[in-house]
């Protein structure tokens, strides 16, 4: 498997059920890679829930890891694709062109200006969850804003793991930036040290028992499936990914789309 820098996985990409897309970027990092993103539409319990759908899978993941910066993304459509996609791609444009590490502010502020330039653009009913963090190994700093019911967790062996922003009800689209902004309460700035654990992952894996978190994959999953990973995000995507489409526990998994991002800080 070839590594780069960045990787961007559209839902509208990977729409077939019980499969799943990977990525990795960054390079190596005590053997293993540094940063991994996974991408699947889900099992078939989604597309009894969902019905027909131009694009059934409404979730994408942005990965972008050069050794010392790290960027996570996570969007999950909500009534459409458009507003997760655009996110995505447009996030994934002001990575690329950018030679410093952008802070999570910065590269939202520049959303809503590369929206309206855009040649061709949406702007419909759709709206998305937005989970967007950096992680500055250097400084040990982990800064990102969470919108909407996608996760966050930061883990390590000494203390498990944690959901660093609790689920609100906020979501956003490139097109509502302009006038809206978002609420400072989504915003967090953490410590991380090194070999911590940063997933960011859609509800597709936390509720992969839809709309049931009890029963779908918990705390103590994402730490058994770190540990058992050792130090390779690449691993612990494609667990997480085959876990939230069995489910756990005997329960049904699968019921919503999964996107995952793991890195070691």
């Amino acid at each position: 498997m070839t590594t780069s820098t960045i990787a961007a996985l559209f839902g509208e990409d990977h729409g077939s059920t019980d499969q799943f897309g990977l990525s990795v970027v960054g390079g190596p990092l005590s053997g293993t890679s540094a940063t991994a993103c996974g991408l699947s539409a889900g099992g078939e319990g989604v597309l009894t829930r969902k019905g027909p759908s131009l694009v059934l899978n409404e979730d994408c993941v942005l990965a972008f890891d050069d050794g010392r910066r790290v960027i996570q993304a996570v969007a999950d459509g909500h009534h459409g694709h458009e507003a997760s996609h655009l996110t995505v791609e447009l996030l994934a444009a002001i990575v690329e062109e950018s030679s410093t590490l952008l802070s999570p502010e910065e590269a939202l502020e520049q959303l809503h200006p590369r929206w309206a330039d855009a040649e061709s653009k949406g702007e419909d009913g759709s709206r998305c969850t937005l989970a967007l963090l950096t992680i500055d190994r250097g400084e040990g700093i982990m800064e990102g804003v969470c919108l909407g019911d996608s996760g966050i967790f930061l883990g390590n062996m000494e203390s498990g793991v944690r959901r660093v922003v609790p689920p609100n009800t906020f979501y956003t689209a490139p097109w509502d930036l302009g006038s809206h902004g978002i609420p400072p309460s989504a915003y967090f700035r953490v410590p991380v040290k090194s070999g911590d654990w940063v997933v960011a992952c859609s509800d597709g894996v936390h509720e992969c028992r839809y709309e049931t978190p009890e029963d779908s994959i918990g705390m103590e999953d994402l730490e058994a499936l770190m540990i058992r990973a050792g130090r390779s995000p690449e691993v612990f995507v494609e667990a997480a990914v085959r876990l939230a489409l069995a489910g756990v526990r005997g329960n049904s998994g699968g019921e919503d789309n999964i996107g995952v991002v793991a890195s070691i800080a």
